[in-house]
């Protein structure tokens, strides 16, 4: 999967968090962005008006693609003061952390008090989705090896890279080649479905200490590896996610009253 399709994906699903958060009354503030990539979301929250830091690890796989000027940390203390965020932002990186309660001490330190959250998390459609299409992957970049077609048989990013962005090895190449591997940090391969559940990232933020004040689906339907790409429109893709579900969850949290539960979404 080159930049250019991740980013076609990741600018429509970037509007589906731009209207949850003005349904919120959120139009504009101090943002974070956590595991920025190559900056492209970081640069598009800009132009619509909000004041952007973008953090990503030094060793990123996307650092020499960068659009945006995105902050080297050390993947463990975020460089900022406490307070210093009116909202915080992810996409598709939590499932990446092996200490997820750290970071979310993390977010919630850099967090104003009256501050919001929004991460963009891959569902169990998803896992689904690219769980089955992994052998027909095969079977093309195979295809293309043949024929000495090179690059466009790449894994998804996070899928190639199990991901060694926030914790966690990466995979020898055979293993990558010859079964599916998981996709993030816990579990495996068939069980990563139950991790991605709704249910469960919410039982994660309520335990650390953030309540859920909207949920909706990406409204994109796309599997961890470019095996049609751009031959799939956005238009269909959309159709596509009505039918068999979303390939992400969008979450929008606040910090919890003390003393006050989390809310639960089922």
């Amino acid at each position: 999967m080159d930049n250019e399709y991740l980013a076609t994906l990741r600018r429509n699903e970037l509007e589906s968090v731009l209207a949850l958060l003005a349904k919120h009354g959120v139009r504009g503030g101090r943002l974070l962005e956590i595991g920025a990539g190559t900056g492209e979301q970081a640069r598009a929250l800009s132009a619509r008006g909000y004041d952007v830091t973008a953090i990503d690890l030094e060793g990123s796989r996307y650092a020499s693609d960068r659009v945006w000027p995105v902050i080297d940390y050390d993947g463990s203390v975020f460089p900022f003061e406490d307070n210093s965020f009116d909202i915080v932002f992810s996409s598709n990186v939590l499932e990446h952390v092996a200490q997820t309660e750290h970071m979310q001490r993390e977010i919630s330190r850099v967090l104003v008090p009256d501050g919001i959250v929004v991460h963009v998390l891959p569902s169990a459609a998803w896992r689904v989705l690219t769980m089955l299409v992994h052998y027909p992957w095969l079977v093309k970049v195979t295809a293309q090896a043949i024929l000495g077609r090179r690059g466009s048989g790449r894994a998804a990013p996070g899928t190639e890279e199990r991901s060694g962005r926030f914790g966690g090895g990466r995979a020898a190449l055979w293993q990558r080649v010859l079964y599916a591997n998981r996709h993030g940090e816990h579990g495996n391969a068939l069980n990563e479905a139950f991790y991605f559940r709704r249910a469960r990232w919410v039982r994660v933020f309520t335990l650390n200490g953030f309540r859920v004040v909207g949920l909706i689906p990406s409204g994109l339907l796309y599997s961890g590896y470019a095996l049609f790409g751009h031959h799939l429109s956005i238009p269909v893709r959309k159709r596509m996610a009505a039918l068999f579900g979303s390939a992400c969850h969008v979450f929008v949290l606040r910090r919890c009253n003390r003393g006050a539960k989390g809310a639960s979404v089922k």
